[in-house]
C-alpha cells in the first residue's frame, strides 16, 4: 500500500520496517526506504529506487538510532545529487498538482572567537548541527549539508505557514543546544531562510539561489528573523532588496578573499 501510494504520488518517498526472508531460509527485520526517480512526460511514476538496511531489531530503525547518544547523522544526509532529484520531483508535483512545498537555507556561525577556526572545529560544529535537523526533520522532509556550515532542509508538503513554524522552532533548538569541542562549549547562532516552492520556479537552480538569498538576508539582519523569498512576489522593499544584492556581492569577495572598499567619487 505505501509503494502504491508512492507510484501514485500520494507521498513523496517510502518508509517501512518489515520482516524479509533471507536465502537460507532466516528471517531478519529490514529497514527500506525509497523515492521515485523517474516519471513519464505526464508525470506518472515509472521508477522507484529503494535502499534496504538489515536491521537487528524492528525499533532500531532510524527514529530509534536518532535517540542514541552515538547518533551520526551523515548517514542520513542526501547526497547533493539525490537531494536536487528530490527537490526536482518537488517542482513537478507544484507545477502539476499544485502541492506546497517549501525550501530552507540554513547557515551558522559561531558568536565568540575563543577558539580559532580550524577544519576539526567546523567539523565538529557540522556534525552537531546535522545531526540536530536530521533529527528534526527527516520525518517529513529530505536534509543535505552543503558546506561545513550551511545545510539544505526540503520541507515536502508543507505549507509556507507550516515552514516558518518549523523553522523558528528550530531556531529555537538550536539556541538551547550545547555545542562542544574538546569538552570546551562553542556559541553559535543560525540564519535561517525560506522560500516557497512555486510555480514560479522554473528549474533546481532558481529554487536554489532563492532559498541562498533569504538566508542572505537573515545572515545581514542578525536579528534572529526567519526571511522568506518569493519568487515574483513583492515580498522584499527596495532597500532590503539592496541589501540582499551588497550582501551576496560582499559574500563573493570574502570567499575570494578580498576587501571592498568604497571609494566617493569627486
Amino acid at each position: 500500500q505505501r509503494l502504491d501510494a508512492l507510484a501514485k504520488g500520494k507521498t513523496v518517498d517510502f518508509v517501512s520496517s518489515h520482516r524479509m526472508k533471507t536465502r537460507d531460509g532466516q528471517w531478519v527485520w529490514i529497514f527500506s526506504r525509497g523515492q521515485a526517480v523517474a516519471w513519464d512526460q505526464y508525470g506518472e511514476t515509472i521508477n522507484i529506487v529503494c535502499a534496504d538496511i538489515n536491521i537487528a531489531d524492528p525499533e532500531i530503525h532510524w527514529r530509534g538510532k536518532a535517540d542514541s547518544t552515538q547518533f551520526n547523522a551523515s548517514e542520513w544526509l542526501y547526497p547533493e545529487a539525490d537531494f536536487s532529484q528530490r527537490l526536482q520531483y518537488a517542482l513537478q508535483t507544484t507545477a502539476i498538482d499544485n502541492i506546497e512545498h517549501a525550501l530552507c537555507h540554513i547557515a551558522f556561525y559561531r558568536n565568540n572567537s575563543t577558539q580559532a577556526a580550524s577544519s576539526e572545529l567546523e567539523s565538529c560544529i557540522a556534525v552537531q548541527a546535522g545531526n540536530i535537523l536530521v533529527k528534526t526533520c527527516m520525518q517529513n522532509g529530505a536534509v543535505a549539508n552543503t558546506g561545513t556550515d550551511t545545510f539544505l532542509v526540503l520541507l515536502e508538503n508543507c505549507t509556507l505557514a507550516q515552514a516558518q513554524e518549523k523553522a523558528r522552532a528550530l531556531q529555537a533548538l538550536f539556541s538551547k543546544q550545547q555545542f562542544l569541542h574538546n569538552e570546551q562549549e562553542i556559541q553559535i547562532s543560525s540564519c535561517i531562510g525560506i522560500t516557497p516552492i512555486t510555480r514560479a520556479h522554473g528549474d533546481v537552480p532558481e529554487t536554489l539561489d532563492d532559498a541562498v538569498a533569504a538566508c542572505s538576508i537573515a545572515r545581514e539582519e542578525a536579528d534572529g528573523s526567519v526571511y522568506v523569498y518569493k519568487r515574483g512576489n513583492e515580498e522584499f522593499d527596495p532597500d532590503v532588496r539592496e541589501r540582499r544584492r551588497q550582501a551576496k556581492i560582499l559574500a563573493v569577495l570574502e570567499n575570494k578573499r578580498l576587501q571592498l572598499a568604497i571609494i566617493p567619487l569627486k
